[in-house]
C-alpha cells in the first residue's frame, strides 16, 4: 500500500464518508491499481462498505456509462469516480451524492492542489460563491483578448470544495477548490481566448479563439488544436453541444496550470468555460458531452464590481 497516496486520499474519503455508508467506488482501466486500493482501504477505514466497480474508461467526458452504473449509484449512499473521464455531468451519476476524482494519478493525489489546507479552500470557496450567486451579470476579460459576459440571475453558485454538501447539490471533486454556475442560456455574448488546458487536448500550444453568440459558440479560430477542437466537439457531441454550459473559477492556491485539466481549473486566477451539458449545475440544456476550457490571468468583475485580478481575489461577502 501506498501510505503516502492513502494520506492524501483519506482527506476527503474521512470528510464525506460516513460509518455504516454503501460506497460505489467507480473506476476504469487508465486509472492506476495503487489509487482503486487506496480509496478501498480509506473507506473500510471509515468502517464503511466499499464495492469497486471498473469499466472500460468512456470516450468523452459527460458520456453515459455502462446501464449497470445507474443502478448500482442509485443503491448506494455515495458515488466515488475515480475514472479517466468525468462522469459527475452524466443521467447514470445525476441526482446521487458523488465525490469525483476524475482524471487523477498517484503524482496528482499527492502533488499540487492535493496538499493545501482544505478548511482554508472550502471557507475561501463557499464565500466567493455567495458572492456569485447574489450577482447578476459577469464580465470576464484577460490581456489576451478574453472579453464576455453573461447572467447568472436567478442562478445558484455551487462550492466544490472536497465537501459533499447537501446545500451544495450533493457534489465534491478531489483535488478540488472551485466554484461552478451554469450562465443562464442564450446570455453570453463576446469573445473566450482559452489558453490553459482543454479536456481530452490537455495544455494548449496555440490560443483557441472562441466567438460566442446568444450563449454558443458560433466560431473557433487558432491553429491545429483549434481546429482538432472543434472536430471533436463536432464529431462526439449533439446539437447542444457548443452551448456555453458553465463559468468557473478556480479556489485552490496550491493549484497550478497542467496538462490535467480537472487540476488546472482549480487555480486562482483562472476562469473555466464547459460546453455542452449544464443540468447538473442547475441549467436547463442537456448533452452527452460536457468539455472544460481553462482560462488564464483573468480579470473578473460581477454587476461592476472587482472580484478577481492579478491572480488574487478582491471581494467583499455580501
Amino acid at each position: 500500500m501506498n501510505m503516502e497516496l492513502l494520506k492524501f486520499i483519506a482527506e476527503p474519503v474521512r470528510k464525506n464518508v460516513r460509518k455504516g455508508d454503501k460506497v460505489l467506488i467507480l473506476s476504469d482501466f487508465k486509472t492506476e491499481k495503487e489509487i482503486q486500493d487506496a480509496l478501498v482501504a480509506a473507506v473500510i477505514f471509515q468502517e464503511a462498505v466499499p464495492v469497486l466497480m471498473i469499466i472500460p474508461p468512456v470516450k468523452v467526458f459527460g458520456n453515459e456509462p455502462p446501464e449497470m452504473v445507474a443502478k448500482a449509484a442509485k443503491e448506494s449512499d455515495l458515488v466515488i469516480i475515480a475514472c479517466s473521464t468525468a462522469m459527475g455531468h452524466t443521467n447514470a451519476i445525476r441526482g446521487n451524492r458523488y465525490l469525483t476524482m476524475s482524471g487523477v494519478t498517484v503524482k496528482s493525489l499527492t502533488t499540487g492542489a492535493a496538499t493545501a489546507d482544505y478548511n482554508e479552500v472550502y471557507r475561501l470557496t463557499r464565500e466567493i460563491a455567495d458572492i456569485v450567486t447574489t450577482g447578476s451579470i459577469v464580465h470576464v476579460t484577460t490581456e489576451k483578448g478574453t472579453d464576455i459576459t453573461l447572467s447568472v440571475e436567478g442562478r445558484k453558485a455551487t462550492p466544490l470544495a472536497s465537501v459533499v454538501d447537501e446545500d451544495g447539490q450533493g457534489k465534491a471533486a478531489f483535488p478540488d477548490g472551485e466554484v461552478a454556475i451554469a450562465p443562464v442560456e442564450g446570455t453570453a455574448n463576446g469573445v473566450i481566448v482559452v489558453d490553459g488546458s482543454i479536456h481530452h487536448f490537455g495544455l494548449v500550444k496555440e490560443d483557441v479563439r472562441l466567438i460566442v453568440k446568444e450563449g454558443r459558440v458560433v466560431q473557433i479560430d487558432g491553429g491545429k488544436t483549434a481546429k482538432d477542437f472543434y472536430q471533436f466537439v463536432k464529431e462526439n457531441g449533439d446539437e447542444n453541444s457548443f452551448n456555453i454550459a458553465e463559468f468557473a473559477l478556480g479556489t485552490n492556491y496550491a493549484a497550478s496550470i497542467t496538462a490535467n485539466t480537472q487540476d488546472a481549473k482549480k487555480t486562482i486566477g483562472t476562469v473555466h468555460f464547459a460546453l455542452g451539458d449544464n443540468i447538473t449545475l442547475g441549467g436547463h440544456t442537456y448533452s452527452k458531452i460536457h468539455m472544460d476550457m481553462v482560462v488564464s490571468n483573468c480579470t473578473v468583475s460581477i454587476d461592476g464590481k472587482l472580484i478577481l485580478k492579478d491572480n488574487r481575489f478582491i471581494h467583499k461577502s455580501p
